[in-house]
């Protein structure tokens, strides 16, 4: 539960990333959509995303059957001084000896992150990201971490982008039945 509001609020950290994740996503595609340009740039040079999806699946048969499922997606655009990068992903996985009725689960994992970068010159930016975990496997129900900081670009281009980031930010996670939440760097 976080506090630090009213009394009566209370408010479980995923539904809070939830909240913010979601508000984030329809920000970015009211923005992305609006048939107006964001300010300072003209309509000809409205941003464009570009975004990447990936899916892969992996059977095997023999001394025993196993199953890997992968999917990925991300999205980013980028005009004037400004980022926005989204990216989801997913994993489940099983093995089953032959013979044997039941699968045991190797893999069972899902993320997302979203991050807004502001730029104040061509190498040096600020941040702001949300990034969500459920790792079933691992019995992570849950980790949420909000950063901030800021950032540099050693390679931006058009064909390969390298930068680092540095900053504080808020970890909330649910491990097994333990929940805990603490600052981190």
């Amino acid at each position: 539960t976080l506090t630090g509001a009213p009394a009566d609020f209370t408010m479980k950290p995923n539904r809070l990333f939830l909240r913010i994740a979601v508000a984030a996503l329809l920000f970015g595609a009211v923005r992305a959509w609006s048939e107006d340009a964001p300010p300072g740039v003209s309509l000809s040079q409205k941003p464009k995303w570009v975004s990447t999806a990936a899916a892969g699946l992996t059977l095997t048969r023999g001394n025993s059957e196993t199953l890997l499922a992968t999917i990925s997606g991300s999205t980013d655009v980028k005009w004037d001084q400004n980022e926005w990068s989204f990216g989801a992903d997913g994993t489940y996985g099983e093995t089953k000896q032959p013979g044997s009725g039941e699968a045991t689960k190797n893999a069972e994992q899902i993320h997302g992150v979203s991050q807004y970068n502001r730029m104040f010159s061509d190498r040096v930016f600020g941040f702001v990201r949300a990034e969500g975990l459920h790792d079933g496997l691992a019995d992570i129900r849950y980790r949420t971490t909000i950063n901030l900081g800021a950032g540099y670009y050693f390679i931006k281009n058009k064909t390969a982008d390298l930068s680092a980031e540095l900053g504080p930010g808020y970890l909330a996670e649910e491990l097994g039945d333990a929940r805990t939440s603490y600052a981190t760097f």
